[in-house]
């Protein structure tokens, strides 16, 4: 029971940012390669960001780079 309940909550999630990771795979395929840079969401891209719920600024710790 519990393992239909983990593999629903990981389904879901993959569903719900299919966008994210159809670009991710698109762009490492390309020679991106993922960087370890904080920095605020460019709202052009699909992320998976960090939300500061005081002010709603979104950020991304991980970035592909080429």
């Amino acid at each position: 029971m519990l393992e239909a309940f983990i593999i629903s909550i990981l389904a879901s999630f993959t569903y719900d940012n299919l966008n994210f990771w159809k670009t991710a795979n698109k762009q490492v395929n390309e020679g991106y390669r993922w960087e370890y840079n904080i920095k605020e969401r460019n709202k052009d891209v699909p992320a998976i960001p960090l939300i500061n719920e005081s002010n709603g600024k979104q950020t991304v710790i991980w970035v592909l780079e080429k």
